[in-house]
């Protein structure tokens, strides 16, 4: 039943609908022992050999499939519902015909089974090859104070381990925010089981990148104000063709941007690569994830002057209410064990 469909869907141009490009971390096609396994187990190599897709684990309450109208998949699983493992999607007339990332594990991901962090983010923070750092998930910080209210929730809160026996963590957080397109138009369902079953449609599937983009900018400067405050950095990741929308779309410029490593918002730009991929050889049966490019500076220049025009002007609802003080998210990570305790690689 599979067809290799991948270069085949890349030629064609039939306007802005959508099939998948990756299940279970596997492009749809890939045909390898381990793609089979993976989707044949729900798996999330990202999250570990044996760990199931657990997509919706940043957003709230997981996404599954009820195969009750599926009966060819509810024997094949033998079970009631499936993880809806959906990492990737190919939109016609996008720009590259490459895939766009869906899932947050799929840019990044991080976890009980991981044990390093990459040098292109640890450096941002200071850190050195070999040190360690803490890792903690989902963070909330809810916080009133003179009228005001700040509640955010952080991704990846990591801290450095500054002594073991007893371990003790240090008072500088650092943040790591993955930002990834969401769908819109409706027929995802469709468009994971039709691949599932071999034969990927397309669907009106497509992303909404604009809402994403607004999405983000509600989280992005006041996350750096509070980042930079507590005395660290905060990391973002994004994909490449997300990056692109929002040069094309807003005031950003990367022709005027000025680099500046001392700046509080470090921009990771991650790249899904098709090139090489061979959905039967071993090794090649992924699409590659690399970095594109690191960008450093500040989240207004005016910070970078030692200014605040906080509260003076209309952009000012783009920043955090308030900065609460740095124990609250030191006793919000000290309240529960980490997840993990990673080696800076």
């Amino acid at each position: 039943m599979w067809r290799n469909r991948w270069h085949n869907c890349a030629r064609k141009k039939v306007g802005a609908m959508g099939s998948a490009a990756e299940l279970y971390t596997y492009p749809v096609d890939a045909q390898t022992p381990a793609a089979r396994a993976a989707r044949e187990g729900c798996l999330c190599r990202l999250r570990g050999p044996t760990e199931e897709c657990n997509q919706s684990e940043h957003r709230g309450a997981r996404a599954f499939v009820n195969l009750v109208q599926y009966r060819d998949l509810r024997r094949t699983y033998a079970r009631a519902k499936i993880p809806l493992g959906l990492c990737s999607i190919l939109i016609r007339a996008k720009e590259d015909n490459r895939p766009w990332i869906v899932c947050p594990h799929r840019l990044f991901y991080a976890g009980p089974h991981s044990t390093s962090v990459e040098q292109y983010i640890y450096r941002q923070w200071g850190l050195a090859r070999n040190d360690k750092v803490g890792l903690w998930k989902e963070i909330k910080i809810s916080v009133s104070e003179q009228g005001k209210h700040f509640d955010y929730t952080f991704d990846y809160v990591f801290r450095k381990v500054e002594a073991e026996h007893p371990r003790r963590f240090g008072n500088t957080p650092f943040l790591v925010e993955i930002m990834t397109v969401s769908t819109s138009g409706g027929g995802v369902e469709e468009c994971f089981v039709s691949a599932l079953r071999g034969d990927p449609a397309e669907t009106r599937t497509s992303v909404n990148y604009r809402q994403v983009l607004a999405r983000m900018m509600s989280q992005f400067v006041a996350k750096a104000q509070v980042a930079h405050e507590w005395g660290g950095k905060a990391v973002w990741i994004v994909q490449d063709l997300f990056w692109n929308y929002v040069c094309r779309t807003t005031g950003f410029s990367m022709d005027m941007f000025h680099d500046d490593p001392n700046g509080n918002v470090v921009m990771l730009v991650k790249k899904l690569e098709t090139g090489g991929y061979d959905r039967r050889r071993p090794g090649h049966d992924q699409f590659r994830l690399g970095l594109d490019r690191i960008l450093r500076g500040w989240d207004r220049f005016e910070r970078s002057q030692q200014q605040s025009n906080v509260g003076r002007d209309f952009a000012s609802v783009l920043n955090a209410p308030f900065t609460p003080d740095v124990s609250a998210v030191l006793e919000a990570t000290d309240a529960r064990n980490p997840v993990a305790v990673l080696t800076c690689a």
